[in-house]
């Protein structure tokens, strides 16, 4: 989880900060961006923090533009279970089976009670729910679009609040890798959800050359 970016992560925020660009002129309706268009999040895991990096440095359009990290977007911390193989076995849920073949007692107290159970040493989903709030606060009060660059599990909650579905039922909800969900409020109060793959976004001619001679 606290890895360097990859090459495929490095064009991810490429492609994410293309996104960003076009939709954000859509928002101000064509006319010249403000210095700081958007108010942008991170966790604090070194993957994120260079995704939000790699993506800001990505067009001239965000050099003033901040970003905030908060560990109230970190992964769910597995205490004692924690390594390489949990991100080595996601696909667009965490590796539920893997975490049974691990540890097969507690994988019987998480699959009792999936909200409460606390990972030896760790977290548990509701620790989770706790934290992101702050998170989710910062969003919703903001007047500027905002964009959130964070993991998986904190994801799936952000989408269980936004979404309406229960919480309890988190841990189920699919984040696919190289999507990104924009969120729109409604005028009843409630959220439109779209899951955007970004792989074919357009990158500017001079991005994709920089990418070419490695100069990220």
């Amino acid at each position: 989880q606290d890895s360097d970016l990859s090459e495929e992560g490095l064009m991810f925020a490429q492609r994410l900060s293309a996104f960003m660009k076009r939709r954000l002129k859509e928002y101000y309706h064509g006319s010249e961006l403000p210095s700081r268009p958007m108010r942008v999040i991170s966790s604090t895991v070194n993957s994120c923090v260079q995704t939000t990096e790699a993506l800001l440095d990505a067009s001239e359009d965000w050099h003033s533009q901040v970003f905030t990290q908060t560990s109230a977007l970190n992964p769910l911390d597995r205490g004692r279970l924690g390594g390489p193989w949990w991100i080595d076995k996601c696909t667009e849920k965490p590796p539920w089976e893997e975490l049974k073949k691990i540890d097969k007692k507690f994988y019987k107290r998480w699959e009792a009670d999936r909200l409460n159970a606390r990972f030896p040493g760790g977290e548990s989903y509701a620790d989770v729910v706790a934290r992101v709030e702050s998170a989710l606060f910062d969003m919703e009060s903001s007047t500027k679009p905002v964009l959130t660059v964070a993991h998986m599990t904190a994801i799936q909650v952000l989408l269980s609040y936004f979404q309406g579905t229960p919480i309890a039922d988190a841990w189920d909800v699919s984040v696919p890798e190289h999507y990104i969900f924009e969120i729109l409020p409604t005028l009843g109060g409630t959220y439109t959800v779209e899951v955007i793959n970004v792989d074919n976004e357009p990158v500017e001619e001079w991005m994709a050359i920089d990418k070419l001679s490695g100069s990220f």
